[in-house]
């Protein structure tokens, strides 16, 4: 096991827990050079997830360009984490020390490509409207100044965690409402009727 590529995956910051579980689990079973066989199987047994997640995830980190993979005909397949690159790499000498070269504000230009976005509609089933949300993505952190080395894992956490505005079946953009929590006078006056009607 390689001790520093697993302590920038089990320190990585990519936006998808189920993902950063399978990275840390090729990690466990990479050399120095970031290299590792484990099967489907392993990967599974270790995660404790099932075997079409651990595949979907593999899939992501690749995309996300964490891991680059080697199918070879009749032998296992050759993962090679290349999270070394990335801005969550930490320095041996000062492990709370993130190496920062790749991080970056965002663009003021800024957007996400058509496959997350498509991904992001597929992911939460419906159909965001893709250009307000990324005009606020980029507004916020522009404001908040923070840098970051891959802009897309972060506007796919935000899609995920914001009330999004979703364009409806004609074309319409709405903002859904926030979940409300007062529905409680209805609840107390069904209560009070079903207390109203009960015989002593």
């Amino acid at each position: 096991m390689s001790y520093k590529l697993a302590d920038a995956a089990i320190n990585a910051d990519i936006g998808d827990a189920i993902a950063k579980l399978v990275l840390i689990a090729l990690a466990r079973y990479a050399n120095d050079q970031g290299a590792c066989f484990p099967s489907i199987a392993t990967i599974a047994k270790t995660t404790h997830l099932h075997t079409a997640t651990v595949c979907r995830k593999l899939n992501w980190l690749e995309q996300q360009g964490m891991i680059k993979r080697d199918n070879r005909s009749g032998v296992s397949t050759r993962y090679l984490l290349l999270i070394a690159q990335c801005d969550t790499l930490v320095a041996e000498s000062d492990t709370k020390q993130s190496i920062s070269s790749n991080k970056h504000s965002i663009p003021d230009d800024w957007i996400a490509s058509a496959k997350l976005r498509q991904s992001i509609n597929e992911v939460l089933e419906k159909e965001i409207d893709h250009d307000h949300e990324e005009a606020r993505f980029r507004d916020y952190y522009l404001a908040d100044g923070k840098k970051v080395a891959n802009w897309e894992p972060a506007y796919r956490n935000w899609c995920r965690n914001k009330q999004c505005r979703v364009i409806d079946g004609a074309g319409n953009a709405a903002t859904p409402n926030p979940k409300r929590h007062g529905s409680r006078s209805s609840f107390f006056a069904e209560a009070a009727g079903l207390i109203a009607g009960t015989k002593h």
